[in-house]
């Protein structure tokens, strides 16, 4: 004969000892309960049942203890029977109903860290496996028509970055890895240092979400990265470790040009930047290094080295983005320059 007790659950975890080798848990409340062989129950742990309200639990080898967590009357029958002395009994063997079975099992597959991702690390899984447009030319700084390795004064350096501080206040060189930014002033004069202008007239770019990303190494100092809108500078990130860094900004219906700066921000500062990257949308997606040949037709559309001075249009490689403007080089050469 069964030997049946009531008990009120207050929240607090509760051993009940009753006789008999196993034990039926009734839930007579009207929350979920819980139930446990041993001390310690928390949900999802190994070996503990919930009993949702209505409904009973045949607890096999209870051996005169059973454990219990929640609010509520729970009634209790410890016996001897291999099935529960309640009506409508649960699986024998004490592993809860089917219906629990499948919410446990549902609970833990989504609890599981592991296995599931937020919707931020789903972007950013997805942002691994493809890599957007760069809008920049020459992200690598790999086109170099000038020929200079050094620069301390207002001009263009590799092909599309031009050196906009003051002379003496900085040294721009181009190294096998990228474009290393120095401060060689002795004072604090951080700024833009070199910078590429994105003009939105030849660009679809306006009211849309942009990230500028780059890989900046050998950092001494402060260096970081900006975004230029109209000659502002709304958005920017600083930088004091190597690694990849990124900012992020939403561009308005009336901004005429967006321009990517690499900045020295302390008087120490020293960087190399070896690749720089201009993308639409929130998150900065991998460098994939472009063809050399297709950077070089773009650099092209904006300057040009010749060995005469009077050309045919036909003949600039490729045509130029304007009618161009011809100087001649200290080194003998032309100069054609379809700049801004």
């Amino acid at each position: 004969m069964a030997n049946e007790i009531e008990v009120q659950l207050t929240g607090s975890e509760l051993k009940v000892e009753i006789s008999g080798q196993n034990c039926d848990v009734r839930n007579d409340g009207t929350d979920i309960i819980y139930v446990s062989r041993s001390a310690g129950i928390e949900r999802g742990k190994r070996g503990v049942v919930s009993v949702p309200a209505g409904r009973h639990y045949h607890l096999n080898d209870s051996n005169g203890a059973v454990y219990l967590l929640g609010t509520g009357t729970v009634t209790l029958a410890g016996h001897d029977y291999s099935t529960s002395v309640f009506d409508d009994a649960p699986i024998a063997g004490g592993d809860g109903t089917i219906d629990e079975q499948a919410r446990k099992s549902i609970n833990d597959h989504a609890s599981n860290a592991d296995i599931h991702l937020t919707a931020e690390e789903a972007i950013k899984a997805a942002a691994t496996a493809i890599s957007n447009k760069n809008h920049l030319i020459n992200p690598n700084f790999k086109v170099n028509q000038r020929g200079q390795t050094e620069w301390t004064s207002v001009s263009f350096t590799a092909d599309r970055w031009y050196m906009r501080s003051l002379a003496n206040d900085f040294r721009v060189t181009l190294e096998g890895e990228g474009l290393r930014i120095t401060n060689i002033s002795g004072t604090e004069t951080g700024g833009t240092v070199v910078w590429q202008r994105i003009p939105l007239s030849e660009l679809d770019l306006r009211n849309c979400t942009v990230t500028v990303s780059a890989k900046i190494s050998e950092i001494t100092g402060i260096t970081g990265l900006r975004i230029i809108a109209d000659g502002a500078a709304p958005a920017g990130v600083r930088a004091a470790e190597d690694g990849i860094h990124t900012v992020t900004y939403e561009i308005g219906e009336y901004t005429d040009y967006i321009g990517v700066g690499l900045t020295s921000m302390s008087v120490d500062c020293s960087a190399l930047f070896e690749w720089v990257q201009f993308e639409v949308g929130s998150v900065a997606t991998p460098f994939v290094p472009p063809n050399l040949a297709e950077e070089l037709a773009k650099c092209q559309r904006y300057y040009q080295v010749h060995t005469t001075g009077d050309i045919d249009p036909v003949d600039l490689r490729p045509s130029m983005r304007i009618a161009p403007t011809v100087t001649q080089l200290d080194n003998g050469n032309y100069a054609y320059d379809a700049e801004f």
